[in-house]
């Protein structure tokens, strides 16, 4: 069975890799079928692991989903990180802080933005 597939292409840009880009290709995969049935007030249906393994996917993952004309595509989640989480797996010496950096980061709140 002939199954088409976008491939994203990585290239890069002034803010680093980019993966906006696709390439159209063709790959040989056996036709699944599975059921869509009731889930509480919504629907689902099983993705055989074998399926789960070709999109390089596991148990757990967080995905995008879309409604596409004849059908509904999922799609590996970007992972939002929080600044915290960035600023971790910063290199170090990256960034550096100054004296100014430093007290607008020790003053305390003066609004909502503490809550």
């Amino acid at each position: 069975m002939e199954i088409h597939k976008l491939l994203a292409v990585k290239h890069y840009s002034t803010q680093g890799p980019c993966y906006d880009e696709f390439k159209h290709c063709l790959i040989e995969a056996p036709s699944v079928k599975t059921l869509i049935r009731k889930w509480g007030n919504s629907a689902g249906a099983i993705i055989p692991a074998a399926v789960l393994e070709q999109a390089g996917m596991k148990l757990g993952d967080k995905l995008d989903i879309e409604a596409v004309e004849g059908g509904i595509l999922l799609r590996a989640a970007k992972p939002v990180y929080t600044l915290d989480e960035l600023l971790a797996r910063s290199p170090e010496g990256s960034f550096e802080l100054d004296d100014e950096d430093r007290e607008w980061l020790n003053t305390k709140p003066v609004g909502k933005e503490g809550e």
